[in-house]
């Protein structure tokens, strides 16, 4: 799996390394690697400039346009965009595939400054990125499905490991 991680600078969160480590563990289990492009922290190349207020939906086609161009100057296409911000959305993760009326080719994924106790919300939007829904299957208080939508996720089930193995995002 191949990602690309971007920054904004109304970001104030410090689980960027906890939700990459847990989505790489929880994908190893099932043989799929999870690359990150350029690092799994802040830089100058993945740091975008942004006003000091909540990202919005108004926001998110320039965002993209921003982060493909990023993209494209250095090489990169075939990984999946993810960029750390605060936007408006009552979640600690957010999939997009369009926005005010644009219908982008590839998705977008935002990450939340505040993540789940379980830190697999990187891994469930990803998730969502190859098109999977959630899912309410696995209703114990632990070892949900990654795709449930309350914490204590961890597991993956063997159509969802088929599924993501199709993304685009993924090295085969």
């Amino acid at each position: 799996m191949r990602v690309s991680a971007f920054w904004l600078t109304n970001y104030f969160g410090g689980l960027a390394a906890l939700q990459f480590s847990r989505a790489e563990e929880m994908l190893r289990e099932h043989g799929i690697g999870l690359g990150v492009w350029p690092a799994r922290t802040t830089s100058p190349m993945t740091k975008l400039e942004f006003p000091d207020r909540v990202a919005e939906e108004d926001d998110y086609n320039e965002l993209r346009r921003r982060v493909m161009e990023s993209l494209a100057a250095n090489g990169k296409s075939g990984t999946l965009p993810v960029i750390f911000a605060q936007y408006r959305f009552p979640s600690n993760g957010l999939t997009k595939f369009g926005s005010k009326g644009v219908l982008w080719p590839t998705p977008l994924v935002f990450m939340s400054p505040t993540g789940a106790a379980d830190h697999v919300t990187l891994l469930h939007e990803l998730g969502h990125a190859t098109s999977l829904d959630h899912d309410h299957t696995s209703s114990g208080s632990t070892e949900r499905n990654f795709m449930n939508e309350t914490e204590s996720r961890s597991t993956m089930m063997r159509w969802q490991i088929e599924t993501i193995a199709k993304a685009y995002f993924v090295k085969k």
